[in-house]
């Protein structure tokens, strides 16, 4: 099985966030390889000390409210990070866009939608271990 798909990629540290630019997410779970030209490109983004990337699928970011208006999610993200800089670990911003998105389509999600998190640690706040 194997799926290609638009992912929509924020970088969120302190109390800010920014895109990354697009990126073709591959998802196979197969040995057979998915195009004889090879592999995909691999996009690399450096990460300093606890900043988190924030992946979501293009059913987050295109759910729309019942006026039709699209999820602002960078401003989503960016106004919890103004509100408590601790929205950057992962575990709450999963579930930050979970029901954020949820809220702004009233529950009626037209996509799939996948929110995923990850943070490099920061190994000056002790042995390199963060909560979530």
């Amino acid at each position: 099985m194997s799926g290609v798909g638009r992912a929509q990629v924020l970088r969120v540290r302190g109390r800010g966030v920014a895109w990354v630019p697009p990126l073709l997410l591959l998802v196979a779970i197969t040995a057979i390889p998915l195009s004889a030209d090879g592999p995909p490109p691999v996009h690399r983004v450096p990460l300093g000390p606890g900043e988190t990337v924030l992946l979501t699928s293009d059913g987050v970011t295109e759910a729309r409210d019942p006026a039709g208006q699209f999820y602002a999610l960078a401003d989503e993200v960016a106004r919890a990070l103004a509100a408590d800089p601790r929205a950057v670990e992962p575990r709450r911003l999963v579930a930050l866009v979970r029901d954020g998105t949820l809220g702004h389509c009233r529950g009626r999600l037209l996509d799939d939608t996948t929110v995923f998190a990850v943070r490099r640690a920061d190994e000056r706040a002790g042995k390199g271990r963060l909560p979530s």
